[in-house]
């Protein structure tokens, strides 16, 4: 059992022989935790003195208990130079009465459920130091703490001890409540998540269980209760869910502290299957980007254009009906499971169409002879070009890049230049043939 040390300021209005053995025992008394030896009208031996010291010093912090929780305490009653003291300790609730378990310690008993001196203890260096436990009520609340005790010189006389009382502390017993995870926290799988409770329970271990349904429930860890954090490595196969809720108890007592109203998730870290790819298109054609996951029922989706999200934009795809200038740029989706992981950027591309410089002429061939057509284009983007040929038996097409040179034929003949997506025809040249 771990210790909380309550050094306490007080001195239990105790004499330890005399005259005044009715008020005050060398074996020791009960009733004068609160008022010392100013008790109901009647007065022991000696003074109220500040140079009897208490100090109470919580050795874990806090003076928070979990209900049922035994806790150790370290009382000093200090003085310079006197050679014994005594000790009174209770602790109540608002209507005064003792609430929780004594039990004695180090220089110390239970009389009347208080803890009180167990016989004349001696005062080294200046101080004297008792022990005790106590455990918290089952019931959550607020409750004091009051001390008092009496430091003596041990001459069996009236005169020359000094007693005082320490300024009551407050005792809070309530259920540790869980923190960690919080409403709609998502877990992943194969990780560390932290697991933590409002307050550390310093008496033995708790258990951590998880339930998707409140009825079923499965042991995740049983810890010690201090500190009041967990650190749970999820299995990297544990069951994906979004419907999860976790309760902390005492685990040898059984006693259930907290169950969480809300849920939260376990799911893995998104994995992508396909990515958006680059597009390369023609204003005022359809555009359409998607992604393909592991377990899209488990993630949410954002699209965004030069990562900027795009509202609306939140399933597996995002469709531009129509695109403009305005759509030119990157895109890509951020896919959240137990974190936000972003996809490839792919890049929508708008193309030009081709704009010719120089058209073809027309031009006079000999049958049998080459003749040469040619145009010029500009555009980055334009990829091919064909030349179709109209006669009297149909139209044929031929693919160059800048010009053309096919044998002497009668008939027209159509230029034009194809980009990829993008179109553009240019005005007929005519080809007269001579025999």
């Amino acid at each position: 059992m771990k210790s909380q040390v309550l050094k306490l300021c007080c001195i239990l209005c105790i004499a330890l022989g005399g005259q005044y053995t009715l008020l005050a025992n060398g074996n020791g008394r009960t009733g004068s935790a609160s008022a010392g030896c100013n008790n109901g009208g009647w007065f022991c031996h000696g003074n109220s003195t500040g140079n009897t010291s208490v100090t109470v010093t919580p050795q874990y912090v806090t003076n928070v208990f979990a209900p049922g929780e035994a806790r150790q305490f370290t009382a000093v009653v200090a003085h310079p130079t006197q050679s014994k003291a005594g000790i009174n300790v209770d602790i109540r609730n608002a209507s005064g009465a003792l609430t929780g378990t004594m039990a004695g310690g180090t220089g110390t008993k239970v009389t009347s459920g208080e803890i009180t001196h167990n016989g004349k203890q001696d005062i080294v260096n200046g101080q004297c130091t008792f022990t005790f436990t106590w455990t918290a009520p089952n019931s959550p609340g607020t409750y004091t703490l009051r001390a008092s005790g009496n430091a003596v010189n041990n001459n069996s006389n009236q005169t020359g001890d000094f007693w005082s009382t320490m300024t009551p502390m407050d005792i809070t017993v309530s259920n540790p409540i869980l923190q960690e995870p919080t409403s709609g926290a998502k877990l992943c799988r194969g990780e560390i998540a932290i697991v933590r409770w409002s307050q550390p329970m310093f008496d033995g271990n708790v258990r951590l269980e998880v339930s998707t349904n409140g009825v079923n429930w499965t042991t995740i860890a049983t810890t010690p209760g201090s500190p009041n954090f967990y650190q749970w490595l999820v299995p990297a196969d544990f069951p994906i869910s979004t419907t999860y809720r976790m309760r902390i108890s005492h685990a040898t007592k059984g006693t259930q502290y907290n169950t969480t109203s809300y849920q939260f998730a376990v799911v893995p870290s998104p994995v992508f299957v396909s990515q958006p790819v680059e597009v390369r298109t023609c204003r005022g054609r359809s555009v359409t980007f998607s992604v393909t996951t592991d377990f899209p029922s488990n993630y949410t989706f954002q699209w965004r254009h030069n990562f900027n999200p795009i509202n609306g934009a939140t399933s597996t795809s995002y469709t531009i009906p129509s695109v403009n200038d305005q759509n030119a740029g990157n895109y890509d989706v951020v896919v959240t499971g137990c974190r936000p992981v972003p996809s490839n950027n792919a890049l929508l591309l708008l193309l030009d169409a081709p704009y010719f410089i120089k058209h073809p002429e027309n031009t006079d061939g000999c049958l049998g002879q080459p003749t040469q057509l040619s145009v010029s284009v500009r555009g980055i983007t334009t990829t091919s070009m064909a030349f179709p040929r109209r006669t009297n038996t149909g139209q044929n097409r031929f693919h160059i890049d800048n010009s053309i040179t096919q044998p002497c034929r009668h008939g027209d003949v159509r230029c034009g230049s194809n980009g990829k997506l993008c179109t553009a025809r240019h005005q007929s040249a005519r080809s007269h043939f001579f025999h």
